[in-house]
C-alpha cells in the first residue's frame, strides 16, 4: 500500500511538473506577443520555474558526506597564486593598456593561466582523460543552467554548480568551471567587457568552495552549502561585479561610485543569491552524492 502511495505521488508530482512547463512555455508566449507586462512575467515565471525544481527535484534527506581532512596541494597553491596574482594583472593590462577593447583576447589569457596548475602537475602523474571529462561536463551543465533559466534575471543556477564542482573536486576545479562557463554561456549572451569579471566572480566563488569544503574546514551539508551560496553570491560576485560595472563605466574610480553601485546592486545580487540557495537544496545531495562517488571510484584529481 505504501508502495502504491509512493507511485501515485511521484506520477502526480511529474505531471505537475509537466503542467508547470507548459504554463512556463505560454507565459513566455504571451510576454512576446505582448499580452503581459514585463513585471507579471517575472512574478509568474518565477513561482512556475520553482514549481518544477520542487516536482523534479524533490526533497530528500541530505546524507553528511565525509569531512576531506587534507592539506591544502601544491596544485591549489599555484593556482591561488595565479588567481591572486596573475589574473589581477592581467585584466589590469586589458582595461590600462589594450583600452578594455580586447576582451576576446583577455578572456583566453585568463583561461590559459587557471589550467597552468593542471598542466604542471601532469609531469608527476599519468594524465586521466576522464578529469577533463568531468570538468566538460559540469561546465556544460552549469551553462545550459543559465540558458534554460534566460528569461528569469538573476534567477540561475549556474553558480550552484560551480560552488558544487569547487565542494567536491577542489578549488581550482571550482575556478575552471566558473570562469569557462561564463566564458562560454557569453557567447550566447553576448560577450563584452563584463566577460572578464564574470569569469573572475564565478572562478572567486568556485575557489573559495574548494578551499573551505575540500579541505575538511567547513562541513558539506546542504545546510551549510545554501548559506556559503547565499553569502559569497551576495558579497563576492556581488561586489567583484559590481565594482567591474563601475571601471567599464568610468574613467576615474572613486569610493562614492563603488559604493553607489553596490547599493544599487543589492536587490540584484540578493535574488541571484537566494535562487542559488534554492537550487542548492534540491540540487546539491544528488549531485554531490554522485560525484563523490565518481571521484572515489577513479581517484578524480588526487
Amino acid at each position: 500500500m505504501n508502495n502504491r502511495n509512493k507511485s501515485v505521488k511521484k506520477i502526480f508530482r511529474l505531471a505537475l511538473g509537466a503542467v508547470l512547463i507548459l504554463a512556463f512555455v505560454v507565459l513566455t508566449i504571451l510576454k512576446m506577443c505582448g499580452k503581459m507586462t514585463e513585471d507579471t512575467y517575472k512574478l509568474a515565471s518565477s513561482i512556475a520555474v520553482a514549481g518544477v525544481v520542487v516536482c523534479f527535484f524533490p526533497y530528500k534527506r541530505f546524507e553528511k558526506t565525509e569531512r576531506h581532512k587534507q592539506k591544502i596541494s601544491k596544485r591549489t597553491l599555484l593556482a591561488l597564486l595565479f588567481a591572486v596574482v596573475a589574473i589581477p594583472v592581467t585584466m589590469y593590462i586589458g582595461i590600462h593598456y589594450l583600452e578594455d577593447r580586447k576582451y576576446y583576447f583577455i578572456s583566453i589569457l585568463m583561461i590559459i593561466e587557471i589550467l597552468i596548475p593542471f598542466l604542471v602537475t601532469f609531469e608527476n602523474r599519468k594524465p586521466k582523460a576522464r578529469e577533463l571529462v568531468i570538468i566538460s561536463v559540469l561546465c556544460a551543465i552549469a551553462v545550459s543552467g543559465r540558458l534554460v533559466f534566460y528569461t528569469l534575471p538573476q534567477f540561475k543556477p549556474t553558480m550552484a554548480v560551480v560552488i558544487i564542482a569547487g565542494a567536491v573536486f577542489g578549488g581550482e576545479a571550482g575556478f575552471l568551471v566558473g570562469a569557462i562557463s561564463a566564458f562560454v554561456s557569453n557567447f550566447f549572451f553576448g560577450q563584452g567587457p563584463w566577460t572578464p569579471w564574470q569569469m573572475v566572480s564565478f572562478g572567486a566563488v568556485g575557489f573559495i568552495a574548494g578551499l573551505l569544503f575540500e579541505t575538511g574546514f567547513v562541513r558539506k551539508n546542504r545546510i551549510t552549502l545554501c548559506v556559503f551560496g547565499l553569502l559569497t553570491t551576495v558579497v563576492i560576485y556581488g561586489f567583484i561585479a559590481n565594482t567591474g560595472s563601475v571601471i567599464m563605466m568610468q574613467q576615474t574610480l572613486t569610493p562614492e561610485a563603488i559604493w553607489a553601485s553596490e547599493l544599487m546592486g543589492i536587490p540584484f545580487d540578493l535574488i541571484h543569491g537566494i535562487s542559488v540557495a534554492f537550487f542548492l537544496w534540491f540540487i546539491a545531495e544528488p549531485m554531490t552524492d554522485k560525484l563523490e562517488r565518481i571521484r572515489t571510484k577513479y581517484g578524480l584529481l588526487d
